[in-house]
């Protein structure tokens, strides 16, 4: 593996996170909790054979009927607090 090579010293290793969908729910088709965020982010690491993720974004927004950006915002840091990520970022996110 890359990182191996190179040492994880040498890299900055970012990865995203996507929002969940059920397509059979056609009122909510979104999931989303924080044990799941969870779960993804554990089975990221797995995958990527590190242990802990120097970014990790949402990669896209839940629609707030779902879950508002300050509650995902509050789980990413548990996530931090957990040693899992050094931090997070939103991609496509938007006031409207």
């Amino acid at each position: 593996m890359f990182v191996k090579e190179v040492g994880r010293e040498n890299v900055t290793i970012a990865t995203k996170f996507f929002p969940r969908t059920d397509p059979k729910n056609k009122v909510q088709p979104y999931v989303y909790s924080y044990e799941l965020l969870l779960t993804e982010t554990k089975a990221s690491l797995v995958r990527l054979g590190i242990e802990c993720v120097d970014i990790y974004y949402l990669h896209r927004m839940y629609p707030e009927s779902v879950v508002t950006i300050e509650d995902v915002a509050g789980d990413m840091k548990k996530l931090v607090e957990l040693g899992l990520i050094r931090g997070y970022g939103f991609s496509e996110a938007s006031a409207s």
